[in-house]
């Protein structure tokens, strides 16, 4: 039996229940109602400025980059001049995107200004903030050129341990070599805990990913490194950048991480090889496979693995 059923303020007349009570729904969720009868969204006047605010206050500030990214979203509103989030399009990114090539801005950089962008639309929908679409749901980021990066081979790895070892106002030398010895970055071995090193085993907390990452060690390399309670090392990323300046081969700050986790990489795939029953512990495994160390410093390994 067909049941007709009056919506209050409009009126409609619709042919069953269930569509009626639909519609009632959409009337008061969006209670803007044309002459006609027909809902439709409220106007949305808020700047690309206050979007941001609402995204840092109930998602941003919660990140482990939130602060970071929010100076880079800032910086973004200003060059494309606070325009009102509804009237955001696709085309004025891509203007935008074109100024900041010109200036000189790399490809990497728009990138990830187009992602912020794009994930703070995607989470003010979630959250329930923004009733449009994404803007920028359909602009396709720029590809990039791959680079080629190098690993450390042997002697350039002993001269830049020479060089480190000579700073004793620093702890340069011990956060290398457990670089050079599990893969980490500079910043998560510098800060390692006295409860971070147990059972033969480095445990990395809250890496960048979020997670914690255990890597396996020998006895010996433990009862290499100074154990004190609490914090192991002091901040020595500066007297790094220092030091690598004298080095007699090309190496930057940025290159060091590729360079270690790279040749962590190659030594545990051999020690595998050699002993096949040994570096069994799975999160080093997943730490290698899945973690995309460097996939240009794996290209560059047939030219240097003889090394």
């Amino acid at each position: 039996m067909t049941v007709y059923t009056k919506i209050f303020t409009p009126s409609k007349t619709l042919e069953t229940k269930a569509q009626a009570l639909r519609y009632e729904a959409w009337i008061k969720n969006n209670k803007t109602i044309t002459p006609e009868g027909e809902p439709k969204t409220k106007y949305d006047g808020r700047k690309l400025s206050e979007l941001i605010e609402i995204w840092h206050e109930k998602h941003g500030q919660y990140l482990k980059s939130g602060k970071n990214r929010r100076l880079m979203l800032n910086n973004l509103y200003k060059h494309l001049k606070n325009p009102v989030g509804e009237q955001l399009t696709a085309g004025d990114f891509a203007v935008y995107r074109n100024e900041r090539l010109g200036a000189g801005i790399s490809k990497n950089m728009v990138n990830n200004e187009q992602t912020y962008l794009s994930a703070l639309f995607n989470e003010l929908i979630r959250l329930g903030e923004w009733t449009k679409d994404n803007p920028l749901k359909n602009i396709r980021q720029l590809k990039l050129d791959d680079k080629e990066l190098d690993f450390l081979d042997q002697a350039q790895i002993k001269e830049l341990l020479d060089k480190l070892k000579k700073s004793t106002e620093s702890d340069c030398y011990c956060i290398a070599k457990i670089c050079l010895a599990t893969g980490a970055r500079w910043s998560e071995a510098e800060n390692l805990m006295d409860t971070d090193i147990k059972n033969n085993s480095i445990t990395y907390r809250a890496a960048k990913n979020g997670k914690n990452r255990t890597v396996p060690i020998s006895k010996n390399f433990i009862e290499s490194i100074p154990i004190k309670e609490g914090r192991l090392f002091k901040y020595s990323y500066s007297t790094l950048k220092r030091r690598i300046k004298k080095v007699s081969f090309q190496l930057t700050e940025r290159a060091v991480k590729p360079c270690f986790s790279a040749y962590f990489r190659f030594a545990f795939y051999y020690e595998r090889r050699q002993y096949p029953g040994a570096a069994k512990n799975t999160g080093t495994r997943q730490f290698i496979d899945d973690y995309a160390l460097c996939p240009s410093c794996t290209r560059s390994s047939g030219r240097n693995d003889k090394a």
